[in-house]
């Protein structure tokens, strides 16, 4: 299996990094490893306390089966505590910063179609 972090080069991640803000990685986890997270979304909006109620799980004004977020989620869950933690994240960062990184904050997003973003 082709592993596309082979291919890159860390010098040209940094240089971007520094000129548009932003770096995205395409291609660094496989189907298999999409689907493992998307069925743990699921997964996880089955979870009891995802509830309008809950500050952990808000959910936005009018929509009652889906929560806008869950905010913290890598405590509830520990395929994206360990994707997080992931070398394939991990390493460009210490690249593109030229240091260690450190989560500092974590949250799953969901948009349904049709539902409008924020200003």
């Amino acid at each position: 299996r082709r592993n596309p972090m082979n291919q890159l080069d860390f010098s040209v991640l940094r240089q971007t990094y520094i000129s548009k803000g932003f770096v995205a990685l395409r291609g660094v986890f496989d189907a298999a490893e999409i689907a493992l997270l998307s069925a743990e979304c699921d997964r996880l909006l089955r979870e009891d306390w995802v509830s309008p109620d809950n500050p952990r799980t808000p959910f936005r004004k009018g929509a009652v089966s889906v929560p806008e977020r869950i905010d913290p989620v890598v405590d509830v869950s520990p395929l994206f505590a360990r994707f997080v933690a992931d070398e394939r994240i991990l390493n460009p960062l210490r690249a593109i910063w030229n240091q260690e990184a450190r989560l500092f904050k974590d949250k799953l997003i969901f948009k349904a179609p049709g539902v409008e973003g924020y200003a």
